[in-house]
């Protein structure tokens, strides 16, 4: 498929807000058709990944023959075992996710599907230069790429994403419907621990925002009708690049 940006994005406008908020709401950022094409792919696939992490640092790394093999119950108690609980530090998260692109290692595990298309899309240059324009960070030069999809349950405890050279982090929301009781929010925290606002999940939105940025996904709802579907990753740069700054 050939994706392309929406007209309608006005760079300038973006670029002002990020720079007063250190985010931005790019929506429409593609075509709706495009989008719904990657959200039906990313509904249909059942070859998912089950990532589990212990705020005091235990990760689960389950394939899909794993889980298959185990059940949902099993699956559902290491959960409850390894949940955030009061007065530990830490990241925590529990989600379901495809790798796409490594693009530091330039390791692709999706050339074959609409995802692969989509993750060079955005590693290639209209995409790149729309968001050094935006962060005004012109060394930007790769982006890593995952699909993730989050589940009854499933949530991100508050982190900021700092790693390497890091420089924004991003997720493309592709649910619909979606209601706020369900969960899923993308909430950004200040330092006192209060939000600093959210955003609800979305379809055909791009979300992007400064790293480091402490944020938070809340846990979704055991009543919630659909996952929450997105591809999610890192634009970045490599050290050669850091005299373009």
């Amino acid at each position: 498929m050939q994706f392309t940006l929406h007209p309608a994005i006005d760079a300038a406008a973006l670029a002002r807000t990020y720079a007063s908020s250190g985010r931005v709401s790019i929506s429409p950022f593609i075509a709706d058709d495009q989008a719904e094409a990657l959200r039906e792919h990313l509904l249909a696939r059942d070859d998912w990944w089950r990532r589990l992490h212990q705020p005091e640092g235990k990760v689960f790394e389950l394939s899909p023959e794993e889980l298959a093999n185990w059940g949902r119950p099993k699956i559902d108690a290491i959960r409850a075992l390894i949940a955030p609980r009061a007065g530990q530090d830490g990241v925590g998260y529990a989600q379901g996710y495809l790798r796409i692109i490594d693009a530091n290692g330039q390791k692709r595990w999706e050339s074959a599907t609409i995802l692969g298309e989509f993750g060079e899309f955005l590693s290639n240059d209209p995409v790149m230069d729309l968001v050094k324009t935006i962060t005004g960070k012109a060394g930007i030069n790769y982006a890593d790429i995952f699909a993730s999809r989050y589940d009854p349950g499933d949530y991100a405890t508050i982190h900021n994403d700092r790693s390497g050279d890091r420089k924004a982090a991003f997720t493309f929301g592709l649910t619909r419907p979606w209601r706020v009781e369900w969960g899923g929010l993308l909430l950004f925290h200040r330092e006192d621990g209060q939000i600093d606002g959210g955003v609800a999940p979305g379809f055909n939105v791009l979300n992007l925002f400064r790293v480091p940025m402490e944020h938070s996904v809340s846990v979704i709802a055991p009543f919630a009708a659909e996952p929450r579907l997105a591809i999610t990753g890192w634009f970045s740069k490599l050290d050669s690049a850091e005299a373009a700054e």
